[in-house]
């Protein structure tokens, strides 16, 4: 029996295969439950294969998580992660639409799948939106605040994630999304009956972002504020804290962590305190750290330019700001963190030009 890495490998290998083919012209199109038309491949999931497909009846794209597995346990596991996502509706977590079961026939090969349809989001994930922009820190800070925004939602109907990282935070043009709950499990409560949450031994995830309690298989919410905390350490440092192969040691005993020096000093306490040995060291919840980061973000804020963007809201000139603002997204060509950037340097010129004007009189000023 295949295990779930080569059966995602050779479904992988698969569609790879025949969508090249069709991309040169050659072969016929892809269909499955004679209504997804298969495009595109995405990546992998935490145990099913991602694609990019356009859903026929409703005429627009959807992303399909794909299960190829020949195991009921692994059926089993798919549909509870529907479940579980089906219960989410938050602007910062992918939607989920439908899920169902049908055969995908790849060049003669019957594969029998499971599936889940989504939400298609168009963007790139945050390790790539870093590397191909090269992001202020706040605006680093903005995309996790945003994306746990969503988290905090998952943690509030006593889901969570179990596989945070900067591949699962998608940036889709106007916020930051969490995708991929593959992994993702309802805590259990007195009358419930589900061990799996804490199952002893079970390890889930991955290594370089996991809580130390979860190395030992035992997660709960504050296993996703660390990997949480690990994954924005990352971010605005490019180094992970730790050694991913000695973690636990180092957590233990250390109280400096790799690429702290380009941390910004607002940030470093609530990230060490996310960052802890023990789970109950860290913040109580995902909104009590969100809470804490817009604090932060608060004091990150350019103390000048502060000032000179309250004196402009309160001059003449607010309303051409705000018909920058406002403008219809597809006007839009820089990413949101950059409009967001681009504005705040109008506003700092704008209060400039005022503050110029009032000091040397209008002829003056304007010259």
């Amino acid at each position: 029996m295949a295990t779930v890495e080569q059966s995602l490998t050779a479904l992988e290998n698969l569609l790879g295969t025949h969508l090249f083919r069709l991309k040169i012209g050659l072969g016929s199109s892809l269909m499955l439950a004679n209504r997804y038309w298969i495009t595109d491949l995405c990546g992998r999931g935490a145990s099913g294969l991602v694609v990019r497909a356009r859903d026929q009846k409703l005429g627009r794209d959807v992303a399909l998580k794909l299960y190829p597995h020949d195991e009921g346990t692994i059926y089993a596991e798919a549909e509870a992660e529907a479940k579980v996502l089906a219960r989410l509706r938050h602007d910062n977590i992918v939607l989920v639409f439908d899920s169902d079961f049908a055969d995908l026939n790849i060049d003669y090969v019957r594969v029998p799948c499971l599936f889940i349809v989504m939400e298609y989001i168009e963007g790139p994930h945050l390790r790539a939106w870093i590397a191909n922009t090269n992001p202020t820190p706040l605006a680093i800070l903005d995309a996790f605040i945003a994306a746990g925004e969503g988290l905090a939602a998952a943690h509030a109907k006593q889901i969570y994630h179990r596989d945070v990282k900067p591949a699962n935070i998608v940036i889709d043009g106007r916020t930051a999304r969490m995708v991929d709950f593959g992994l993702a499990r309802q805590i259990p409560t007195e009358n419930s009956g589900d061990s799996r949450a804490t199952q002893y031994g079970l390890t889930t995830g991955t290594l370089a972002y996991m809580a130390p309690e979860a190395r030992r298989g035992v997660s709960d919410a504050r296993s996703d504020i660390f990997a949480f905390a690990v994954s924005l350490w990352e971010s605005l440092s490019g180094e992970l804290p730790f050694d991913p192969e000695a973690g636990e040691w180092r957590l233990g005993i250390h109280a400096d962590f790799f690429g702290a020096e380009k941390i910004p000093k607002e940030l470093v306490e609530p990230l060490r305190r996310a960052l802890s040995h023990a789970a109950a060291e860290r913040h109580a919840s995902m909104r009590d750290l969100l809470v804490e980061l817009q604090e932060r973000r608060v004091q990150m804020e350019p103390k000048g330019v502060s000032r000179m963007v309250q004196a402009v809201l309160e001059s003449p000139i607010a309303d051409r700001i705000r018909q920058a603002v406002q403008r219809p997204a597809s006007d839009l060509t820089a990413s949101w963190a950059e409009q967001a950037r681009l504005i705040q340097e109008r506003a700092a010129a704008e209060a400039e030009r005022a503050e110029k004007r009032k000091k040397l009189g209008p002829a003056e000023g304007d010259a």
